[in-house]
């Protein structure tokens, strides 16, 4: 038995101390920060880290934006003159690496700006191969683009150097558009949509919370002190997570509703159950200890098993979804430390009667509770037959699943943000970059940079400006090819000739130590992608590595950047989700077993709590939901959740069971769990179901998704637990395995609590 006696002796001691870990922490929240930047979603992938890191060391951060600039004065005397002053502007930007376009590499080379004859030099740009490779105009000379090279995303002043560049492009003259497109920008949209769902839908969440509550309860102080509960538990998590440093993203954000709605169901059970005892005439400290007798399992084992079901994403290989589930399992820990010490003690200052509706309600749960438990043993067959039916559509649903590795595709489809990209993509210029790079063995003589490798890169440029996804491809053999001059022939004089005139110049100069570093011996080929899913990218990519052993036999070669290495790790979100539900299941599994006392029912018991996830997972697959950052963690979550409610029936089961047989046992525990299975069915899954309104994708998917697991549980819980479980007899269980068992009822003298 739980000894409450000395919290609730020193009840308000107790709240002081719960609110002061609250207060604590508090100041935590103000040092959480957003952070959607690839890194967070990179997969823990040694070798391809390594690779692209030495990238970094050697040729630089690859975080730019392009201006894109369009319209009827686009290709006139004032409409380049302008383009060339914001690129000058652009790049004397606080935060500004560096901008590049067609006047800083023309004007370099002696061109007259603005050209005297601009539909001459709007020919020969679209026919320049430096010009195209780089993505600064399109192949019809639609669009033109400044590329910039913004800083790191977490140094001082880059959040500002981008706002600087909108404002530059928003300044544009008529007659001409410019928009800013590119990954910083899709990250800044993601960290709109994560402040948006935080301060606009939580607060709806918690609204939902309070009226459905108030109505069902109808009791000022127990709506409140559930109240609490979530408060102590939202603060006490957010701000740990911002006193160690974590940050928010497309899937932290998800631990806001889910630690109030898991804090809210723990509550509506210790509530349920202590207006139940309220009504058998105890008064409020006297049914507070014995809630805590009879609930202290139960809450304990739920907790141990939602914070287990969230810690199986600790296997995830991308951060995000491990920095969700660990810091969901910290929470759920501290909230049903903070469920079995605070509530309790503010229930028992509760010197009121249940109202008549209240009651009303929860006798009508009751019955229900009952009724469909009987009708569902009666009828097991037919029971079964449904549930395999469901399970039989889910499982069809499954095979349709897809990955989706888009990172736009977090915002909706006529999002700003997605239209601009979509037109710059559909005037054949990309927003994202991918890199070839090279490096020559050791036995080779010279460098990249000797004329014949700068002839060779030349052509392999050429050859990968035949993929269809390759928008832009710019080589060193590109860059030295348009300083070569008509009469200089195409013997390799001429390409060591260029490249010495090139060399001669500051432009020239900077263009070769983009494209080859060190001495000479490794080279990148810049390749310009549209914001396409991982398998067409891994197409080029595979492509890529193919033509370049074809051109350079013997050359080490791999395809790297920010953007790959991002859709590389949405690549491994199916093995994630399978081991995380593996792992899920079996702790599960472990817990039923300890609760029930028998390996059988336990067994019975997990068929119960994985059937929901099913169910959730196939209507993903029927409904076109593809498995992403977020909705990779809906299975384990989903267990984590739906296992809450059964074991208080399973633990209330395990206590009956060896006094009056299963079928009498689980009717009566289901009976007498109804009211709180009915309430925390409504508050979990509307409250997710709000989130289907919102616009940031990655909410609107997960909260349905979740939604139904519930749905689907409650379902499990009335009419699927009855069978499974009546068919085990008293023999099978351990006496006195489960919480609070029988035998410890009648030792003590205390009240069974049965109907």
């Amino acid at each position: 038995m739980v000894d409450v006696e000395p919290l609730l002796r020193r009840r308000r001691l107790v709240v002081a101390a719960v609110a002061l870990v609250a207060l604590a922490a508090a100041p935590g929240l103000a040092r959480l920060e957003l952070d959607n930047s690839p890194r967070s979603f990179f997969a823990d992938d040694a070798e391809e880290l390594a690779r692209y890191r030495r990238f970094e060391a050697e040729f630089g951060r690859d975080r730019t934006v392009r201006v894109a600039v369009a319209g009827p004065r686009l290709w006139s005397r004032s409409g380049l003159a302008w383009l060339g002053g914001l690129e000058e502007r652009l790049g004397a930007v606080p935060g500004v690496l560096a901008a590049g376009g067609l006047y800083g590499h023309h004007a370099a080379e002696g061109t007259d700006w603005p050209p005297p004859d601009p539909a001459d030099f709007r020919d020969r740009v679209t026919a320049n191969a430096v010009d195209r490779g780089a993505g600064w105009v399109a192949a019809d000379g639609s669009v033109v683009t400044v590329l910039v090279a913004l800083s790191h995303p977490r140094a001082r002043g880059s959040d500002a150097a981008l706002a600087a560049v909108e404002a530059l492009a928003a300044a544009a003259p008529p007659g001409l558009t410019a928009t800013v497109v590119g990954l910083p920008v899709v990250e800044r949209a993601l960290d709109r949509e994560v402040v948006e769902v935080t301060s606009r839908f939580v607060p709806a969440l918690g609204l939902f919370m309070v009226v459905v509550l108030a109505a069902l309860f109808r009791s000022p102080r127990q709506v409140a002190a559930v109240v609490a509960l979530v408060v102590v538990a939202e603060m006490t998590t957010l701000g740990a997570m911002g006193w160690a440093g974590a940050r928010l993203d497309v899937v932290t954000c998800l631990l806001v509703p889910l630690v109030a709605v898991v804090a809210t169901a723990t509550a509506v059970h210790l509530v349920v159950r202590f207006r139940l005892l309220r009504g058998r005439r105890l008064d409020a400290p006297a049914a507070a200890r014995e809630l805590v007798r009879q609930k202290a399992g139960p809450v304990t084992w739920a907790g141990i098993t939602t914070a287990a079901g969230f810690a199986s994403l600790a296997v995830a290989r991308l951060p995000a979804v491990r920095e969700l589930g660990s810091w969901a399992a910290f929470g759920f820990v501290w909230t049903t430390l903070a469920a079995l010490t605070l509530l309790p003690c503010l229930l028992a200052a509760d010197g009121g009667e249940a109202p008549a509706g209240g009651r009303r309600w929860t006798a009508g749960a009751h019955r229900l509770g009952r009724r469909w438990a009987a009708a569902a043993i009666a009828r097991r067959g037919t029971v079964y037959a449904a549930f395999a039916a469901g399970a039989l559509i889910a499982a069809l649903g499954l095979v349709r699943l897809r990955l989706e590795s888009d990172a736009p595709a977090f915002l909706e489809r006529d999002h700003p943000v997605r239209l601009e990209l979509a037109a710059l993509e559909a005037a054949g210029l990309g927003a994202a970059a991918a890199d070839l790079v090279m490096t020559l063995p050791p036995s080779a003589a010279g460098g990249f940079d000797d004329p014949e490798r700068l002839r060779r890169l030349s052509e392999l440029s050429a050859r990968l400006r035949g993929h269809p996804l390759a928008a832009g491809v710019l080589s060193a053999g590109d860059v030295v090819s348009s300083w070569r001059w008509p009469e200089d022939g195409t013997d390799a004089g001429s390409w060591e000739l260029a490249r010495r005139r090139g060399e001669a110049t500051p432009e020239g100069r900077r263009f070769l130590r983009l494209l080859v570093r060190g001495d000479g011996r490794r080279a990148r080929v810049s390749l310009t992608v549209p914001m396409a899913g991982a398998g067409a990218l891994a197409g080029l990519s595979a492509a890529a590595r193919a033509e370049a052993a074809t051109v350079f036999p013997g050359a080490e070669s791999f395809v790297t950047g920010r953007y790959p290495l991002l859709l590389r790790a949405q690549r491994t979100l199916l093995a994630t989700m399978v081991s995380s539900l593996a792992a899920a299941a079996a702790l599960v599994g472990a817990a039923l077993w300890l609760v029930l006392g028998s390996l059988g029912l336990a067994l019975r018991a997990l068929v119960a709590n994985l059937w929901p996830v099913l169910v959730a997972l196939g209507a993903m697959g029927w409904a076109g939901i593809p498995l992403d950052g977020s909705t990779v963690a809906v299975a384990a979550v989903g267990l984590g959740l739906v296992v809450d409610d059964t074991l208080h029936t399973f633990a209330d089961f395990g206590r009956r069971a060896p006094r009056r047989g299963a079928r009498r046992a689980v009717i009566a525990a289901l009976a007498k769990n109804a009211p709180a299975h009915l309430a925390t069915a409504l508050l979990l899954a509307g409250g997710f179901a709000l989130f289907g309104l919102s616009d940031f994708v990655a909410a609107a998917r997960f909260g349905p998704l979740t939604a139904v697991a519930i749905a689907a549980a409650l379902a499990a819980d009335l009419l699927l637990v009855p069978p499974l479980l009546a068919p085990g007899s008293p023999a099978r269980l351990r006496p006195g395995a489960a919480p609070g068992a029988a035998s410890r009822h009648r030792r003590r003298g205390a009240p069974a609590g049965g109907r």
